[in-house]
């Protein structure tokens, strides 16, 4: 059975990483930040228990210094941001919200063998953990959320 699973990041760390906070992190050599996540699908019920391993995936800004006269808007700020996904991929962007909507909106397949889940159906959810390190404009955090539970059938 393969699940399509779609979240998305808002709140401070979002707010924060922008155009003026690259600059200020890149003068003080705080050039990336990691977004560590994980995607756990779990039985629901009296006992809950994971259906299948969790899976793990890594996303990355890594901020650079461009000469590109469309990414900079003056002489002093030539600060910009790319994107590396899961597999790793690094993505180039024109524009400060498609690099965010890349780097804050998440979209990934799993797949649960169907070994893995009891004959019938059942009811399952999926719990997503991210977390992200200290950095000179936001401190160390996490964040977790399961989703409403669902019926699988085998």
């Amino acid at each position: 059975m393969q699940l399509r699973i779609s979240f998305r990041l808002s709140g401070g760390l979002v707010d924060v990483f922008s155009r003026g906070t690259w600059q200020e992190a890149y003068e003080v050599h705080d050039t990336t930040l990691r977004l560590l996540y994980w995607i756990k699908v779990k039985r629901r019920g009296i006992l809950s228990s994971q259906v299948a391993d969790p899976a793990k995936y890594l996303k990355k800004a890594s901020l650079y210094w461009t000469r590109n006269p469309d990414l900079t808007d003056n002489m002093t700020n030539r600060i910009w941001a790319m994107v590396v996904d899961e597999e790793k991929i690094p993505h180039f962007f024109d524009s400060e919200e498609k690099l965010k909507e890349c780097l804050f909106i998440f979209d990934r397949r799993i797949m649960v063998p169907a070994s893995a889940l009891h004959r019938g159906s059942e009811e399952l959810a999926v719990e997503v953990k991210v977390k992200w390190g200290r950095h000179s404009y936001i401190e160390k955090g996490h964040t977790t959320v399961t989703s409403p539970p669902f019926k699988a059938k085998r």
